[in-house]
Protein backbone atom coordinates (compact mmCIF):
# COMPACT_ATOMS: atom_id res chain seq x y z
CA UNK A 1 0.00 0.00 0.00
CA UNK A 2 1.06 3.33 -0.72
CA UNK A 3 0.80 5.95 2.16
CA UNK A 4 -1.96 7.83 0.71
CA UNK A 5 -3.86 4.58 0.58
CA UNK A 6 -3.14 3.77 4.46
CA UNK A 7 -3.85 6.94 5.66
CA UNK A 8 -7.25 6.58 3.57
CA UNK A 9 -7.86 3.33 5.22
CA UNK A 10 -7.55 4.41 8.84
CA UNK A 11 -9.78 7.70 7.94
CA UNK A 12 -12.59 4.79 6.86
CA UNK A 13 -11.39 2.98 10.29
CA UNK A 14 -12.05 5.90 11.94
CA UNK A 15 -15.66 6.48 9.98
CA UNK A 16 -16.86 3.37 11.62
CA UNK A 17 -17.04 4.68 15.09
CA UNK A 18 -19.25 8.10 13.50
CA UNK A 19 -22.27 9.28 16.50
CA UNK A 20 -20.69 6.52 18.97
CA UNK A 21 -17.80 8.23 20.97
CA UNK A 22 -18.97 11.34 21.92
CA UNK A 23 -17.35 13.39 23.94
CA UNK A 24 -14.29 11.68 22.23
CA UNK A 25 -13.38 11.57 19.11
CA UNK A 26 -13.22 8.97 16.18
CA UNK A 27 -9.57 7.59 15.64
CA UNK A 28 -8.61 4.99 12.74
CA UNK A 29 -5.42 3.06 12.58
CA UNK A 30 -3.49 1.03 10.17
CA UNK A 31 -0.32 -0.97 10.11
CA UNK A 32 2.22 -2.21 7.24
CA UNK A 33 4.83 -4.40 7.59
CA UNK A 34 8.58 -3.33 6.58
CA UNK A 35 7.39 -3.53 2.95
CA UNK A 36 4.28 -1.70 3.43
CA UNK A 37 2.57 -4.58 2.96
CA UNK A 38 -1.04 -4.84 5.23
CA UNK A 39 -0.73 -6.14 8.73
CA UNK A 40 -3.74 -5.00 10.61
CA UNK A 41 -6.01 -1.88 11.32
CA UNK A 42 -8.27 -0.47 14.19
CA UNK A 43 -10.99 2.16 15.14
CA UNK A 44 -11.78 3.29 18.47
CA UNK A 45 -15.11 2.02 18.53
CA UNK A 46 -17.31 3.45 20.95
CA UNK A 47 -16.88 5.76 24.22
CA UNK A 48 -14.33 3.82 26.47
CA UNK A 49 -13.10 1.59 24.13
CA UNK A 50 -9.77 0.60 23.64
CA UNK A 51 -7.60 2.81 21.38
CA UNK A 52 -7.35 2.56 17.34
CA UNK A 53 -3.39 1.52 17.98
CA UNK A 54 -3.98 -0.87 20.77
CA UNK A 55 -7.11 -2.53 18.70
CA UNK A 56 -4.89 -2.73 15.58
CA UNK A 57 -2.13 -4.21 17.88
CA UNK A 58 -4.23 -6.19 19.40
CA UNK A 59 -5.42 -8.17 16.39
CA UNK A 60 -1.99 -9.23 15.07
CA UNK A 61 -1.10 -12.05 16.41
CA UNK A 62 2.48 -12.26 15.23
CA UNK A 63 4.08 -9.25 17.03
CA UNK A 64 7.57 -10.29 15.01
CA UNK A 65 5.59 -8.61 11.90
CA UNK A 66 6.12 -5.25 13.74
CA UNK A 67 10.23 -4.97 13.12
CA UNK A 68 10.19 -1.96 10.96
CA UNK A 69 6.64 -1.55 10.30
CA UNK A 70 4.99 1.72 8.90
CA UNK A 71 1.83 2.76 11.78
CA UNK A 72 -0.53 5.37 9.87
CA UNK A 73 -3.17 6.51 12.63
CA UNK A 74 -5.51 9.73 11.88
CA UNK A 75 -5.37 11.41 15.23
CA UNK A 76 -1.97 12.38 16.74
CA UNK A 77 -1.74 9.45 19.67
CA UNK A 78 -2.20 9.95 22.89
CA UNK A 79 0.33 10.62 25.84
CA UNK A 80 -2.31 11.23 28.79
CA UNK A 81 -3.86 9.23 31.07
CA UNK A 82 -7.71 8.87 29.85
CA UNK A 83 -10.39 6.18 30.46
CA UNK A 84 -6.98 4.12 28.82
CA UNK A 85 -3.37 4.23 29.34
CA UNK A 86 -1.39 6.58 27.10
CA UNK A 87 -0.93 4.51 23.73
CA UNK A 88 2.29 5.73 23.41
CA UNK A 89 3.69 3.46 26.27
CA UNK A 90 2.11 0.49 23.70
CA UNK A 91 3.77 1.60 20.93
CA UNK A 92 7.11 2.44 22.24
CA UNK A 93 7.62 -1.27 22.79
CA UNK A 94 8.36 -1.97 19.35
CA UNK A 95 11.04 -0.92 16.49
CA UNK A 96 8.77 1.36 14.03
CA UNK A 97 10.33 2.23 10.75
CA UNK A 98 7.88 4.96 10.98
CA UNK A 99 4.68 6.14 12.53
CA UNK A 100 2.79 8.55 10.27
CA UNK A 101 -0.20 10.68 11.69
CA UNK A 102 -3.15 12.50 10.08
CA UNK A 103 -3.36 15.93 12.74
CA UNK A 104 -2.08 17.21 15.88
CA UNK A 105 -4.45 16.64 19.12
CA UNK A 106 -6.08 19.70 19.98
CA UNK A 107 -6.72 18.46 23.64
CA UNK A 108 -3.95 20.59 25.59
CA UNK A 109 -3.06 17.14 27.76
CA UNK A 110 -1.75 15.65 24.28
CA UNK A 111 -1.39 18.60 21.60
CA UNK A 112 2.52 17.59 20.20
CA UNK A 113 2.96 16.02 23.18
CA UNK A 114 2.54 12.41 21.37
CA UNK A 115 4.76 13.42 18.80
CA UNK A 116 7.48 14.79 20.81
CA UNK A 117 7.67 11.62 23.12
CA UNK A 118 8.31 9.62 20.27
CA UNK A 119 10.68 11.29 18.99
CA UNK A 120 12.52 11.06 21.94
CA UNK A 121 12.35 7.23 21.75
CA UNK A 122 13.95 7.55 18.18
CA UNK A 123 11.19 7.36 15.88
CA UNK A 124 10.72 8.75 12.78
CA UNK A 125 7.19 10.55 13.19
CA UNK A 126 6.00 11.95 10.31
CA UNK A 127 2.47 13.98 9.49
CA UNK A 128 1.01 13.24 6.79
CA UNK A 129 0.32 15.92 2.85
CA UNK A 130 -2.82 13.60 2.29
CA UNK A 131 -6.76 14.50 3.06
CA UNK A 132 -5.16 17.93 5.21
CA UNK A 133 -8.79 19.65 4.15
CA UNK A 134 -10.83 16.18 5.37
CA UNK A 135 -8.98 15.48 8.31
CA UNK A 136 -9.24 18.82 9.63
CA UNK A 137 -13.06 18.97 8.93
CA UNK A 138 -13.59 15.59 10.83
CA UNK A 139 -12.04 16.69 13.76
CA UNK A 140 -13.52 20.32 13.59
CA UNK A 141 -16.40 19.74 16.08
CA UNK A 142 -14.08 17.62 18.47
CA UNK A 143 -11.50 20.91 18.59
CA UNK A 144 -14.07 23.27 19.16
CA UNK A 145 -15.15 21.33 22.23
CA UNK A 146 -11.83 21.60 23.69
CA UNK A 147 -11.16 24.53 22.93
CA UNK A 148 -14.26 26.60 23.39
CA UNK A 149 -16.10 24.50 25.75
CA UNK A 150 -18.97 25.05 23.71
CA UNK A 151 -21.00 23.15 21.17
CA UNK A 152 -20.44 23.01 17.51
CA UNK A 153 -23.32 23.91 15.20
CA UNK A 154 -23.64 23.06 11.21
CA UNK A 155 -26.43 23.76 9.18
CA UNK A 156 -27.57 21.47 6.63
CA UNK A 157 -30.08 22.48 3.67
CA UNK A 158 -31.30 20.97 0.97
CA UNK A 159 -32.90 23.18 -2.10
CA UNK A 160 -32.95 23.60 -5.67
CA UNK A 161 -30.65 25.38 -7.89
CA UNK A 162 -31.88 28.64 -7.25
CA UNK A 163 -32.41 28.13 -3.59
CA UNK A 164 -35.83 26.88 -3.13
CA UNK A 165 -36.23 25.35 0.25
CA UNK A 166 -39.81 24.60 -0.22
CA UNK A 167 -42.98 25.90 -1.83
CA UNK A 168 -45.31 28.68 0.06
CA UNK A 169 -47.89 26.39 0.27
CA UNK A 170 -45.54 23.97 2.34
CA UNK A 171 -44.32 21.30 -0.09
CA UNK A 172 -40.61 20.27 0.19
CA UNK A 173 -40.45 16.53 0.55
CA UNK A 174 -38.63 15.66 -1.71
CA UNK A 175 -36.85 18.55 -3.85
CA UNK A 176 -33.96 16.82 -4.02
CA UNK A 177 -33.43 13.06 -5.27
CA UNK A 178 -34.33 10.33 -3.15
CA UNK A 179 -30.71 8.95 -3.22
CA UNK A 180 -29.77 12.18 -1.35
CA UNK A 181 -31.77 10.67 1.61
CA UNK A 182 -28.80 8.69 2.29
CA UNK A 183 -26.49 11.94 2.77
CA UNK A 184 -28.77 13.66 5.29
CA UNK A 185 -28.89 10.51 7.41
CA UNK A 186 -25.26 10.14 7.65
CA UNK A 187 -24.86 13.26 8.75
CA UNK A 188 -27.33 13.06 11.35
CA UNK A 189 -25.01 9.91 12.43
CA UNK A 190 -22.45 12.28 12.75
CA UNK A 191 -24.06 14.70 15.28
CA UNK A 192 -25.20 14.38 18.86
CA UNK A 193 -28.59 16.18 18.19
CA UNK A 194 -30.58 17.84 15.43
CA UNK A 195 -32.00 21.32 16.02
CA UNK A 196 -35.09 22.43 14.33
CA UNK A 197 -37.48 25.68 14.57
CA UNK A 198 -40.86 25.70 15.97
CA UNK A 199 -42.49 26.52 12.62
CA UNK A 200 -40.77 23.43 11.64
CA UNK A 201 -41.83 21.09 13.99
CA UNK A 202 -45.31 22.52 13.75
CA UNK A 203 -45.54 22.04 10.10
CA UNK A 204 -43.23 19.23 9.41
CA UNK A 205 -44.14 16.84 12.90
CA UNK A 206 -41.37 15.70 11.90
CA UNK A 207 -39.15 12.36 13.42
CA UNK A 208 -35.54 13.81 12.77
CA UNK A 209 -34.18 9.77 13.49
CA UNK A 210 -31.59 8.23 11.55
CA UNK A 211 -33.26 5.60 8.52
CA UNK A 212 -30.37 3.28 8.30
CA UNK A 213 -30.56 -0.48 8.97
CA UNK A 214 -28.57 -1.87 11.93
CA UNK A 215 -28.29 1.69 13.16
CA UNK A 216 -29.77 2.08 16.46
CA UNK A 217 -28.02 5.68 17.50
CA UNK A 218 -31.06 7.80 18.81
CA UNK A 219 -30.11 11.76 18.07
CA UNK A 220 -31.23 14.03 20.82
CA UNK A 221 -33.63 17.11 19.59
CA UNK A 222 -32.67 20.87 19.97
CA UNK A 223 -36.00 22.54 19.31
CA UNK A 224 -36.30 26.51 19.46
CA UNK A 225 -39.58 27.57 20.63
CA UNK A 226 -39.52 30.50 22.83
CA UNK A 227 -42.80 30.78 23.34
CA UNK A 228 -43.38 27.02 24.31
CA UNK A 229 -45.86 26.50 21.36
CA UNK A 230 -44.93 23.23 21.31
CA UNK A 231 -45.35 21.85 24.38
CA UNK A 232 -48.90 20.78 24.04
CA UNK A 233 -48.61 18.95 21.20
CA UNK A 234 -45.15 16.69 22.51
CA UNK A 235 -46.27 14.03 24.17
CA UNK A 236 -48.47 13.34 20.75
CA UNK A 237 -45.69 14.21 18.29
CA UNK A 238 -43.87 11.94 15.86
CA UNK A 239 -40.30 12.93 17.64
CA UNK A 240 -40.99 10.45 20.75
CA UNK A 241 -42.32 7.20 18.56
CA UNK A 242 -38.26 7.09 18.35
CA UNK A 243 -36.90 8.69 21.99
CA UNK A 244 -38.18 9.34 25.28
CA UNK A 245 -38.80 12.97 26.20
CA UNK A 246 -35.66 13.85 28.14
CA UNK A 247 -34.10 13.98 24.84
CA UNK A 248 -36.03 16.51 23.46
CA UNK A 249 -34.74 19.91 24.76
CA UNK A 250 -37.00 22.74 24.24
CA UNK A 251 -35.21 26.16 23.91
CA UNK A 252 -37.80 28.71 25.19
CA UNK A 253 -38.31 31.72 27.55
CA UNK A 254 -41.11 30.29 29.18
CA UNK A 255 -41.69 29.68 32.47
CA UNK A 256 -39.52 26.66 33.75
CA UNK A 257 -42.70 25.58 36.03
CA UNK A 258 -44.53 24.66 33.02
CA UNK A 259 -41.62 23.14 31.04
CA UNK A 260 -40.45 20.52 34.07
CA UNK A 261 -44.27 19.72 34.36
CA UNK A 262 -43.93 18.80 30.19
CA UNK A 263 -41.41 15.95 31.03
CA UNK A 264 -39.01 17.30 28.59
CA UNK A 265 -35.54 18.87 28.93
CA UNK A 266 -35.63 22.11 28.46
CA UNK A 267 -32.97 25.26 28.42
CA UNK A 268 -34.21 28.29 29.59
CA UNK A 269 -33.36 31.89 27.54
CA UNK A 270 -34.04 35.73 27.93
CA UNK A 271 -37.31 36.66 25.82
CA UNK A 272 -36.51 38.22 22.39
CA UNK A 273 -34.01 36.57 19.70
CA UNK A 274 -32.18 33.60 21.34
CA UNK A 275 -28.72 34.34 21.44
CA UNK A 276 -27.12 30.91 19.79
CA UNK A 277 -23.62 31.50 20.69
CA UNK A 278 -24.66 31.57 24.22
CA UNK A 279 -26.85 28.34 23.59
CA UNK A 280 -24.07 26.72 22.38
CA UNK A 281 -22.17 27.02 25.96
CA UNK A 282 -25.48 25.82 27.46
CA UNK A 283 -26.20 22.78 25.11
CA UNK A 284 -22.15 21.62 25.85
CA UNK A 285 -23.23 21.99 29.34
CA UNK A 286 -26.16 19.17 28.56
CA UNK A 287 -23.10 16.65 27.18
CA UNK A 288 -24.65 17.95 23.58
CA UNK A 289 -21.27 18.84 22.10
CA UNK A 290 -22.28 18.39 18.15
CA UNK A 291 -25.55 20.22 16.61
CA UNK A 292 -26.66 19.51 13.39
CA UNK A 293 -29.28 22.54 12.29
CA UNK A 294 -31.71 21.42 9.49
CA UNK A 295 -34.35 24.45 9.68
CA UNK A 296 -36.24 25.90 9.06
CA UNK A 297 -36.22 29.29 7.37
CA UNK A 298 -36.38 31.33 9.89
CA UNK A 299 -34.06 29.32 11.77
CA UNK A 300 -31.30 29.34 8.94
CA UNK A 301 -31.77 33.29 8.93
CA UNK A 302 -31.21 33.44 12.66
CA UNK A 303 -27.63 30.89 12.47
CA UNK A 304 -26.36 32.92 9.27
CA UNK A 305 -26.61 36.40 10.64
CA UNK A 306 -25.35 36.16 14.41
CA UNK A 307 -22.94 33.91 12.29
CA UNK A 308 -22.95 30.98 14.91
CA UNK A 309 -22.72 27.81 12.54
CA UNK A 310 -19.14 26.62 11.84
CA UNK A 311 -19.80 24.47 8.62
CA UNK A 312 -22.79 24.70 5.57
CA UNK A 313 -23.40 21.22 4.29
CA UNK A 314 -25.69 22.00 0.99
CA UNK A 315 -27.29 19.80 -0.91
CA UNK A 316 -28.15 21.34 -4.37
CA UNK A 317 -30.49 19.72 -7.20
CA UNK A 318 -30.01 20.79 -10.23
CA UNK A 319 -33.82 22.16 -11.16
CA UNK A 320 -35.31 25.53 -10.64
CA UNK A 321 -38.92 26.32 -8.76
CA UNK A 322 -38.64 30.15 -8.99
CA UNK A 323 -39.60 32.63 -6.64
CA UNK A 324 -43.24 33.16 -7.48
CA UNK A 325 -44.29 30.18 -5.57
CA UNK A 326 -40.89 29.34 -3.51
CA UNK A 327 -39.33 30.20 -0.66
CA UNK A 328 -35.48 30.62 -0.19
CA UNK A 329 -33.50 29.18 2.56
CA UNK A 330 -31.94 32.21 2.79
CA UNK A 331 -35.35 34.47 2.58
CA UNK A 332 -34.91 36.26 6.25
CA UNK A 333 -31.39 37.22 6.01
CA UNK A 334 -30.65 40.89 4.88
CA UNK A 335 -26.74 42.03 4.14
CA UNK A 336 -27.15 45.57 3.30
CA UNK A 337 -23.67 45.94 1.61
CA UNK A 338 -21.46 43.47 -0.49
CA UNK A 339 -18.95 44.03 1.90
CA UNK A 340 -20.93 42.07 4.81
CA UNK A 341 -21.70 39.14 2.58
CA UNK A 342 -21.42 35.64 4.31
CA UNK A 343 -18.73 34.01 2.82
CA UNK A 344 -17.91 30.27 2.86
CA UNK A 345 -14.57 29.42 2.87
CA UNK A 346 -12.51 25.77 2.27
CA UNK A 347 -15.50 24.79 -0.12
CA UNK A 348 -15.23 21.09 -0.66
CA UNK A 349 -17.51 18.88 -3.93
CA UNK A 350 -18.71 15.86 -1.57
CA UNK A 351 -20.94 14.07 -4.08
CA UNK A 352 -22.19 15.54 -7.78
CA UNK A 353 -24.69 12.65 -8.85
CA UNK A 354 -27.26 13.39 -9.07
CA UNK A 355 -27.44 16.27 -6.38
CA UNK A 356 -24.37 18.57 -5.95
CA UNK A 357 -23.42 18.20 -1.76
CA UNK A 358 -20.96 20.80 -0.79
CA UNK A 359 -19.52 21.67 2.49
CA UNK A 360 -17.74 24.96 3.37
CA UNK A 361 -16.47 26.85 6.64
CA UNK A 362 -19.27 29.77 7.14
CA UNK A 363 -17.50 32.76 7.97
Amino acid sequence: MTDKEAMDLALKEAKKAKGFVSPNPCVGCVILDKNKKFLSSGFYAHYGAIHAEIMALNKLKNKKLLNQAHLFVTLEPCVHFGQNPPCVESLEKYSWGSITYGIEDPNPQVSGRGIKYLKAKGFLVKKTDFFKLELKRFYEAFALNIKEKRSFFALKTASSLDSVATLNHGESQWITEASSKNISHNLRLSFDAILIGVESFLHDNPRLNIRKEGLEKKNKVVLLDPLGRSLPLLSKSRLLTVRSLKDIYVVSSCREEKLKKSGISFISVPKGEINLKALSYKLYEQKIYSVLVEGGIKTFSYFLKQKASSRLYQIINPSFLGGYRGRYWTENLNVGNLKDKIRLKSLEILKTSPDLFLTGILS
